[in-house]
Parts: structure tokens; C-alpha cells; sequence
């Protein structure tokens, strides 16, 4: 009796590596579909190599039914030039992709756009295009620089899920192909993380072009240092009215100057979940003017504000100094002097004001299930010192004992929110909570 297709499936995606996948599917022929289905299910094309680009488009005019295994499409970019060197004509038969990754090379900093060859760039836009009746579950753009209107236009229109990482973008274009006027420009329910591309969250707030997708923006993620406080705040306040997940940078990642007013907008109506992040010494230290926590009491927690919200997550970053007994700091008998000690947590001071505020507010809330700190803990010395890496990772004896402590100073300071049951921790190791 053979075997399900469904079961030589998951029997071939527990094969380690693809010499082995390519074995086996000369070895039966039940084993040939789900093989294949395999190997072809991620695509990657690299500009650096114009033979991975002619291999592949011939293997897929000698058995053009492979296309119908490729879910994932990557293209690494290259500083080489390639002019014409390669041409993808089978992007357009590519029916059943999931995915496209726009990505420079790892082994490169920023490539510009410009330098894509054309004949991948208006393939790659073809393919966009063709997506919007039935978007892509995901289109990432990372490590881009001299981004278009046009591609990121034509990225968010066929995608449910936009993700820019280490991207800039053309200033003032605003010279899209006509055939994409505003009015169909316009996805559904679009989900954007935008990380370390301040000048696309300017463009975003500020280009006539952009703003007309923002009312589709349904979950919007923004991070990455020298975000400029007015365009955080202008994009904001185009999503306010219709977004339902919001992720904000972090208080050291803005910059304030030149903004008359930090405020984020009065209403919310369907914001149903926020991640904020902080720092250890915004929760300490009063002298420190925190625009996360002022935004939290303020703008998010308060009913009228937020009436739907349903989930405050909280990153709190723990910085560790662990450096100082390895600085070669001898005293007269060569002991190392002021040894960081794993076995102990640092101490807690939490400002009680501030928590109780929290706390309050977020137990008065009528919708609110869960405030949820994420605590992650990071000590100094990992990255600089042999084997901290794995000595201190994440759900290690040290990270532990700091995770603790911090969980028990943060109970003690929302004791309501404890009793109602409605706080929760989670570190970098999943399982504790």
C-alpha cells in the first residue's frame, strides 16, 4: 500500500541536507515529488553568479513543472556589473510563490538600486505588479539604498507583509509609472516593519504618493537610531484612526530636535495591541526624561485613548556591565580587583511613581488582557570576551538569576495587575515565563 503523499512529505523534510534530498529522489519514484518539492521550494539567485541565474532558467525549460515548487524567490544583490548578463523570464510562470526577498549580498554594505540590472529590475516589477489581485504573503527589502517610489509602491500593493530593513530611498520622487494611479495603489489590511530606514518613514509621512497606502496599514513596526520624532509621529497620526498593531522605537532611537510638540495622537479607536521598548534606567532613574513612558501613560493605557487595546508588550533591555575584573586591573598581588559576581543580581530601584501610574492605569482598562515584559538581559562582555557568548547567552545560570530579579522587582511594583492575573514575563529563552 503506498504511502500518503502528506507522509512522504514530512518523511523527506527531516533529510539534513539537500545531497542527501537529491539521493533519495533517485532512489524510488514516490519519492521523486516531494523531493523536488523540496529542493525547489526556496529559490535563491544571487547577481554575483549569472550561472545559478542560466541553470535555473534552463532547468526550467527542460521541466517546466518545477516552477510550480518554488514558494520563496531571493535575490541577493552585487556591486558587479552585470549588464545584461542575465534574464529572468521565468519570473512571470512563478504561480504559486509566497515570498520575495529583495536583499544586498552578505558579504556587501548597501547596494543601490541602480544597480540592478534591468532586465531583473522591470522583471521584478512585472512581478509585483502582477501580484496585487493576489498578494504575496511576504516582500522584504534589506540592505537596499536609492530605493524608488515605484518598487516600494509596487512592494506594498502586493504583499501582506512589508518589511524594510537598512533601506533609504530616492528623496522627492515622485514619478511612479502612470498606470499606477492612487486610487488602486491601495492594498488591504497591509501589515509595514520598517527598521533602520529613517529616511522611508520620512518619505511614508511626508510623499503625497506614500501617504495614499497609509490608511491601508493595518500593523505598523518602526525602529532603527535617528528617527526623527515629527515623522514618527505624522505617520502615526495618518495610521491612528484604522491600524491594530503598533510597534514604536525606542525612546535612544528618536531624535527630538526641531519638533514643537512629542505627543502621540489622542485616539485610537482599533489598536488592539503595542510594543514599546525601554531601558532599565527609564524605569529608575527620574531624572530621565522617558518619551516611551510618557506616551504609555498618556497616549496608550488610558481607556478613552485606547478603547480596543487588548495587549501591552513591554522590551525592557537589561544592560549588564560584567567588564570591569576583566580589564586587567591588578592590584600589587596580581588579583584581578572588582570581579563582576554571575551568582548575584543587580540591584533594583524601580521608580515606584511611574510603576504605580502603570499599574493603575492598566488594571482600570476594560479590554486590556496581558502586559507583557520581555526581558532581555545583556551583559557587556558578550561578543568581546572567548566563550561569554555561550556562558551568558539567554536561558543561561547568569541570565536566569538577572531574569529573575527582574520579574520579582516588576511583581512587586503592579500589584494589581498581579492579583488580576494579568501580567506575564517572558526573557530571550521562551520557556520562561
Amino acid at each position: 500500500m503506498a504511502l500518503p503523499a502528506e507522509l512522504l512529505e514530512q518523511i523527506v523534510g527531516h533529510i539534513p541536507d539537500t545531497s542527501s534530498v537529491k539521493s533519495c529522489c533517485l532512489a524510488s519514484s514516490v519519492l521523486v515529488y516531494p523531493c523536488q518539492k523540496r529542493l525547489y521550494n526556496i529559490l535563491t539567485l544571487p547577481l554575483a553568479d549569472p550561472a545559478t541565474w542560466e541553470r535555473a532558467s534552463e532547468r526550467f525549460q527542460q521541466v517546466p513543472h518545477l516552477l510550480q515548487h518554488v514558494e520563496h524567490l531571493a535575490i541577493e544583490l552585487s556591486l558587479l556589473d552585470l549588464a545584461d548578463s542575465v534574464w529572468p523570464d521565468f519570473f512571470a510562470k512563478l504561480l504559486n510563490l509566497k515570498s520575495v526577498s529583495i536583499m544586498a549580498g552578505s558579504t556587501s554594505g548597501l547596494i543601490g538600486w541602480p544597480t540592478v540590472p534591468e532586465p531583473v529590475a522591470v522583471a521584478l516589477a512585472a512581478l509585483l505588479r502582477a501580484r496585487h489581485a493576489h498578494p504575496l504573503s511576504r516582500v522584504s527589502l534589506t540592505r537596499v539604498s536609492q530605493l524608488s517610489t515605484e518598487i516600494v509602491l509596487l512592494s506594498f500593493r502586493a504583499t501582506a507583509r512589508l518589511a524594510i530593513t537598512s533601506c533609504n530611498i530616492v528623496e522627492d520622487d515622485e514619478t511612479p509609472l502612470v498606470e499606477m494611479s492612487t486610487d488602486e495603489s491601495a492594498g488591504t489590511g497591509t501589515a509595514v516593519s520598517l527598521r533602520h530606514s529613517a529616511n522611508i518613514v520620512k518619505r511614508f509621512a511626508q510623499s503625497p504618493i506614500l501617504r495614499s497606502l497609509v490608511a491601508c496599514i493595518s500593523s505598523l513596526a518602526v525602529s532603527g537610531h535617528k528617527q526623527a520624532i515629527g515623522n514618527v509621529l505624522t505617520l502615526c497620526q495618518c495610521v491612528a484612526p484604522t491600524i491594530s498593531h503598533l510597534e514604536l522605537p525606542p525612546s535612544w532611537q528618536l531624535s527630538m530636535s526641531g519638533s514643537q510638540s512629542t505627543a502621540l495622537p489622542s485616539s485610537w479607536p482599533n489598536l488592539l495591541s503595542v510594543t514599546l521598548h525601554l531601558r532599565k534606567a527609564e524605569l529608575e532613574d527620574t531624572s530621565v526624561l522617558s518619551w516611551t513612558l510618557s506616551a504609555l501613560i498618556s497616549s496608550i493605557l488610558p481607556p478613552d485613548t485606547c478603547p480596543a487595546l487588548r495587549d501591552l508588550i513591554v522590551v525592557l533591555d537589561i544592560p549588564i556591565d560584567d567588564m570591569a575584573g576583566l580589564e586587567y586591573a591588578f592590584d600589587e598581588v596580581g588579583l584581578v580587583e572588582d570581579e563582576f559576581d554571575y551568582t548575584q543580581p543587580i540591584p533594583w530601584s524601580l521608580d515606584r511613581t511611574r510603576l504605580a501610574a502603570i499599574d493603575g492605569l492598566a488594571a482600570a482598562h476594560p479590554r486590556l488582557a496581558t502586559v507583557q515584559w520581555t526581558v532581555v538581559v545583556n551583559f557587556d562582555s558578550i561578543g568581546l570576551v572567548e566563550d561569554a557568548s555561550e556562558r551568558l547567552r539567554a536561558g543561561s545560570p547568569a541570565a536566569c538569576i538577572q531574569y529573575d530579579a527582574c520579574c520579582a522587582a516588576l511583581r512587586s511594583e503592579m500589584p494589581r495587575m498581579m492579583e488580576m492575573g494579568r501580567l506575564s514575563f517572558r526573557g530571550q529563552d521562551s520557556s520562561r515565563r
